[in-house]
């Protein structure tokens, strides 16, 4: 059986699971935020896709797992371009149609990550518009890797809990000094 045909089996069985199903992130292309070995929860049908959304789509013979850093109408459609964070090229440009899902969740050794939420939209959005400026300037591309990381500490529970007892002591210093 061939790759592609190997390939065709595979997300004919995702698509009978239901809307979402999981599998293990296979390379680092999305370093830091998502690493080899985290396990994705994905929507099957995800509906808009938006800049910032990271999906999975085929491309030649393999599964890719992109950032989507713009989105593109012309007379012919609708067209995403995506692009890995770590890498400096952009991905052909594809349709909505070609879109297999939309990763919702990220699980793994840094904790559990939910890209739907709030704040993890406006990262991802912020995330998206470094990535496509990486891809056009190496400085840029730094910057990224360095935007990543920090979100990626934002994983670890502890460095969340620490930052908000530190925000609550320093409200409290505040809100005591001002009584007095």
């Amino acid at each position: 059986m061939s790759a592609e045909a190997y390939l065709d089996v595979v997300l004919s069985i995702w698509k009978e699971q239901g809307d979402t199903s999981t599998c293990k992130l296979s390379g680092f292309s999305m370093a830091p935020l998502l690493q080899h070995g985290d396990t994705l929860l994905i929507e099957h049908r995800p509906g808009k896709v938006r800049i910032g959304d990271v999906i999975i789509f085929k491309a030649s013979e393999k599964l890719l797992v992109h950032r989507v850093i713009h989105k593109r109408r012309t007379k012919d459609g609708e067209f995403l371009l995506a692009k890995g964070d770590q890498s400096r090229v952009i991905d052909q440009p594809i349709t909505p149609g070609q879109v297999i899902g939309k990763v919702l969740e990220v699980h793994g050794s840094s904790g559990h990550l939910r890209l739907t939420s709030k704040s993890w939209t406006l990262a991802n959005y912020g995330l998206a518009a470094l990535s496509r400026l990486a891809a056009k300037n190496e400085g840029a591309g730094r910057a990224l890797w360095n935007a990543a990381r920090l979100i990626k500490l934002t994983r670890s529970r502890q460095l969340v809990r620490a930052i908000r007892r530190r925000f609550r002591a320093d409200a409290s210093r505040e809100t005591g000094s001002h009584q007095t």
